[in-house]
């Protein structure tokens, strides 16, 4: 059950990269830069979906297999 993280990261462009061909001097953005900016928001948005995607499946299968699952909150200042 557990992914290779570093397959996924292989074939992705990273999003840096996207934003180096532009200077940050510029006022206003041209058709390429936001063209990058979309391209790097939805690089973030995958990114994001695939993280909530593994978290809800670690849940789903912690849930599965224990039939009791305690939670105990330690007053540790004092």
């Amino acid at each position: 059950m557990r992914a290779s993280w570093s397959v996924w990261a292989r074939s992705w462009p990273r999003p840096s990269v996207c934003w180096r061909r532009f200077p940050k001097r510029t006022r206003r953005w041209s058709r390429k830069q936001g063209a990058a900016a979309r391209k790097v928001a939805k690089l973030h948005a995958e990114i994001r979906r695939q993280h909530l995607d593994h978290h809800h499946k670690t849940a789903n299968a912690l849930i599965r297999e224990h039939d009791v699952i305690g939670y105990e909150r330690l007053n540790q200042r004092a």
